[in-house]
């Protein structure tokens, strides 16, 4: 289990985690290797924010993150 993984089962929030037998370079290439709907894949962006500091953002299907909305949450640009 991946460490969101962890972190949702902990939470008690339902997922279900799925391996690529490859790169994956779109949306619609995961959905369609998962049968499911572009609007069911959660994607993960890991962000670095200094040496040894990370954040990692999941976006809801084709959804864009409010750049704004991430800095002012995180205090920095």
């Amino acid at each position: 289990m991946t460490p969101v993984g962890r972190a949702l089962q902990a939470l008690g929030v339902p997922f279900h985690e799925f391996s690529h037998a490859g790169p994956v370079f779109s949306l619609e290439q995961a959905a369609e290797e998962r049968e499911q709907r572009p609007e069911q894949v959660v994607r993960s962006i890991l962000f670095r924010l200094a040496q040894d500091e990370y954040l990692m953002v999941l976006v809801g299907g084709p959804k864009q993150i409010d750049w704004k909305r991430l800095r002012a949450a995180m205090g920095q640009s």
